[in-house]
């Protein structure tokens, strides 16, 4: 019950400008601050929790699920392109196409107009944390809480990587499709294999935007695994498609005129 206290000072500014109530503000922050899928396990926690509306929850799904800035310095800019690339190209394109898809998800479902809609009660069996309990048991559950998240995103992971090494080892199209390809199916292996490759530093660049902006299929997953049943993906996987394809056009922007 503390998010709405810690984030009032700053409603009046997630209201006017992301159409988001205070605990829709705090969604918002996690999901940029920590990476997928964050955002989307913050977002559906709360619509379970009746802190925000189911129409606010699909709204949050729209624009907060992305990857964390650590893991776009450091992996991605440094780890994978040598730090060829200047940080701002690869932060700014990725901040436009998720601004341009939060204005044009808020003109389409338009959160605000349902800030009253009470969420049905969630009939799955969850770890609660009424206040009677101590601060000790409460740490103890939120520490299996974290375990169990860990283990299945880690287990979808591990999934994915060793899909992605067998299908590679039978592809029999061209190299730069197999790039995108395994980027496509899982994000870090991915963006791994495209530094590995001869392609030029342009081409790493777009293809690792795309990579990006998109997560694959194994964020999708990972995704569908935190969200309440009751919520479709179908917002989600709208989202980051356009997401994707303004990304890709905001890079080629930069990469012609900046870089």
């Amino acid at each position: 019950g503390k998010i709405r206290l810690f984030m009032k000072p700053a409603a009046p500014l997630f209201q006017a400008f992301f159409g988001l109530s205070p605990a829709g503000g705090y969604a918002m922050l996690l999901g940029l601050l920590c990476g997928y899928p964050m955002g989307a396990r913050i977002s559906s926690e709360l619509y379970a929790n009746h802190s925000i509306s189911k129409n606010e929850c699909q709204y949050l799904l729209s624009f907060s699920c992305n990857a964390s800035p650590a893991f776009l310095l450091n992996y991605l800019a440094w780890g994978c392109l040598d730090g060829q690339i200047p940080a701002k190209l690869i932060f700014l394109p990725l901040l436009l196409a998720d601004l341009l898809c939060m204005l044009v998800f808020r003109i389409l479902l338009r959160p605000g107009r349902y800030r009253n809609e009470k969420s049905p009660l969630d009939t799955r069996a969850k770890k609660e944390t009424p206040s009677i309990l101590s601060p000790g048991e409460i740490l103890d559950i939120s520490i299996m809480n974290g375990l169990e998240t860990i283990t299945r995103l880690g287990g979808y992971l591990l999934l994915f990587s060793i899909l992605n090494a067998a299908l590679s080892h039978f592809w029999v199209f061209s190299r730069k499709t197999l790039y995108l390809f395994s980027g496509v199916m899982e994000l870090t292996t991915g963006l791994h294999s495209l530094s590995q490759s001869t392609l030029s530093l342009e081409q790493k660049y777009l293809f690792s935007m795309v990579m990006v902006s998109f997560g694959g299929i194994c964020v999708l997953s990972q995704t569908r695994s935190c969200l309440d049943p009751s919520l479709s993906m179908r917002t989600y996987l709208i989202a980051k498609l356009l997401n994707t394809g303004l990304t890709l056009l905001f890079s080629l922007y930069f990469l012609k005129f900046i870089l």
